[in-house]
């Protein structure tokens, strides 16, 4: 008996009529035997190779295969004889050794299809990965204009961005402290009960891995000695949402050009307008307002940086922020006058939403676009035009505008005038005041343009209703949106705007071949007008290993899940779901846990009715730590809501 096997096929050539006997118990339906007991046996899958598609392969089966037919021609020679190809015995293996071939070819070449299918796939995946990998790392480095050498410690630490929040364990008195804010809230007869039952919890929890009486911000100052020994100043970038480092050199260079060109030098008394504000409001019996003002608050506004990375030169942008002065009393009293005021909005928007209401009239038709900016808009306030349309927009709701606020409007506006003045910021015991127009970190400001900008928005509304109803204009805060089916209208809307708007700037922007962006939509026009939700250049989403509350994570899962459901049209939604997918994916995100709150947001939709809670109480969060006693506070009827403490913006 002679055993030949090669490429996976089992020949049993016997040399005398006794027919052998199998070695398979169980015979394939495809086994078939001739009158002279010649037998095949079937293509055992498991067997079966890989063949490749090289040259070097191809070369070598072919050659294996020729080895095998000349063996079986000498095989059946030396039992039949040389006129063996007439036997019918022949004509029946090769029928079976044909069919038997043409099958394990088939298979074999399935399998390598299957393979390099498999191949290509897992290959795609791992460019995927591989460039996922490198948009995290992109997104998770610093920006580093003058290419200082800094530590990888400090590069990880800061990768997160300024919203990345550091995980520092609490310590047992901070614990504790927590536990008794939450009591607060705990009705007294039960407020024993829970800070028992919380702080049992808790010491079982902690053991000696929580620091006894204070937090260790070990990392924190590591962070900030380096910074501090190789003379470099931390900032946040504008656009992109991520952390930059300047040499202390050229960030004084930079911050002297930015402040340079927007502020004065101010050498006035800030007592003395502080006072004026508060006469008036003594004037017109409103003591617990002047009280207020007078309250031992800081008066001059804070200042701060923002490198424009977005830009070649990379020059700073000055942010003013007014918390924690006098100056913030007062805005907040001026807000509540200012919201009181007649303002007519036809072409002012307050978001996106109202944007695809008003495009939904003109989904899939050819239109044109162009988008305008009034340049420096707060800068550009001027001062008296201002002042005067405050006035007739207050006088336009007179009745309700004295009962809300208790002034008249020629008290109120010189509060106003006062106020203005008064935003004073201070960087390095110098003293600055705006060239021009209101400060752009003041409260009001919003306020104020849109009531400098309602004039121009009611001239722009009637003049496009007179031409035609083929487009439209749309405004949010200083960026315009025109939209005309009608070819060459869009130019006639251009000069309407100019000549109702002569004193700001305005830029023109018209797509040329590209998307363009207006607030979260992208919008398309290849084959008629289409939305998408998202930008081009988004900033990262925020990391998933940040130490937020679950609930701020799963609210940012569905946040942009949604919005992208709801804030694309039908032809891009699909694309649009796949880009905040992959975004939330590259913040560590797991396909998974996307998933499952999609599900759950679904869920709770679905749901009739929900439970209310009146008390709630708010907690800093950590891991491991927080969640304790907030599972203790819901015994007792109380909801925590945990705050962020340790961001590295703060």
């Amino acid at each position: 008996q002679l055993l030949f096997d090669k490429t996976g096929f089992g020949f049993t050539f016997p040399y005398s009529q006794q027919r052998p006997r199998s070695k398979c118990k169980r015979r394939s339906r495809n086994c078939r035997t001739s009158p002279l007991g010649l037998s095949t046996v079937n293509l055992n899958s498991g067997a079966a190779d890989l063949i490749t598609c090289s040259k070097t392969s191809k070369t070598g089966t072919g050659q294996r295969v020729q080895e095998i037919r000349s063996a079986c021609d000498r095989l059946w020679n030396l039992l039949l004889g040389r006129n063996f190809r007439r036997h019918g015995d022949y004509h029946l293996w090769s029928a079976v050794m044909r069919t038997h071939f043409d099958r394990a070819w088939y298979v074999k070449r399935r399998h390598v299809l299957d393979i390099f299918k498999l191949w290509n796939s897992r290959w795609a995946e791992v460019n995927k990965c591989v460039q996922r990998t490198e948009n995290c790392k992109q997104q998770h480095c610093i920006i580093n204009p003058e290419n200082v050498v800094v530590s990888k410690k400090l590069e990880e630490f800061l990768g997160g961005g300024p919203k990345y929040c550091v995980n520092v364990k609490p310590s047992r008195v901070d614990v504790f402290s927590d536990i008794q804010s939450i009591a607060r809230v705990v009705d007294s007869e039960e407020k024993l009960a829970f800070v028992e039952d919380a702080v049992g919890r808790m010491e079982k929890l902690m053991g000696n891995a929580y620091p006894i009486d204070r937090r260790n911000f070990k990392d924190v100052r590591a962070v900030k000695q380096e910074l501090e020994r190789s003379s470099l100043k931390l900032l946040q970038t504008d656009k992109t949402g991520r952390f930059a480092v300047l040499p202390v050199q050229a960030f004084q260079k930079k911050s002297e050009e930015a402040l340079g060109s927007l502020f004065n030098e101010w050498k006035g008394n800030i007592g003395k307008l502080r006072k004026s504000i508060c006469k008036v409001f003594l004037e017109e019996s409103m003591k617990e307002v002047a009280k207020s003002v007078l309250k031992p608050l800081r008066s001059t506004l804070n200042l701060k940086f923002f490198l424009k990375d977005h830009k070649i030169e990379m020059p700073l942008r000055t942010v003013v922020n007014e918390n924690g002065t006098w100056q913030k009393v007062v805005s907040c009293f001026l807000q509540r006058g200012l919201k009181l005021a007649n303002l007519e909005k036809p072409i002012a928007l307050k978001n996106s939403s109202e944007l695809i209401e008003v495009m939904e009239k003109f989904h899939g038709r050819k239109c044109t676009i162009l988008s305008m900016d009034i340049k420096d808009l707060y800068y550009s306030l001027e001062k008296s035009r201002l002042m005067n349309r405050v006035r007739i927009a207050l006088e336009g709701n007179l009745i309700k505008f004295q009962s809300g606020t208790g002034l008249a409007v020629d008290s109120f506006l010189s509060v106003l005038d006062l106020y203005l003045k008064s935003t004073v910021l201070e960087y390095e015991g110098r003293k600055f005041v705006q060239k021009e127009g209101v400060c752009i970190g003041s409260s009001v400001a919003p306020l104020l343009a849109e009531i400098y900008l309602n004039t121009v928005d009611q001239q722009v509304y009637d003049r496009v209703e007179e031409l035609s109803p083929k487009c439209f204009v749309k405004r949010f805060v200083d960026d315009i949106l025109v939209c005309s089916v009608q070819e060459g209208l869009d130019q006639v809307l251009e000069q309407v705007i100019r000549s109702a708007a002569p004193e700001p700037r305005l830029t023109v922007e018209r797509p040329r071949g590209e998307v363009p962006q207006f607030l979260d939509l992208r919008l398309h026009l290849e084959r008629g007008l289409c939305w998408e939700y998202g930008k081009v250049n988004p900033k990262p989403v925020l990391s998933k290993s940040s130490c937020h509350s679950k609930n701020v994570k799963a609210g940012v899962v569905r946040s942009l899940i949604s919005n992208a459901l709801v804030r694309s049209c039908m032809h891009f939604g699909p694309e649009a779901l796949k880009n905040q997918w992959d975004r939330l994916v590259m913040a560590g995100y797991g396909e998974v846990y996307i998933q499952r709150q999609i599900a759950l947001q679904c869920r709770e939709k679905k749901r009739a009715t929900q439970e209310i809670r009146n008390r709630h109480a708010v907690a800093p969060h950590c891991h491991e730590a927080s969640h304790n006693p907030r599972a203790c506070a819901k015994k007792y009827g109380v909801d925590v809501v945990f705050s962020t403490d340790f961001g590295l913006d703060g």
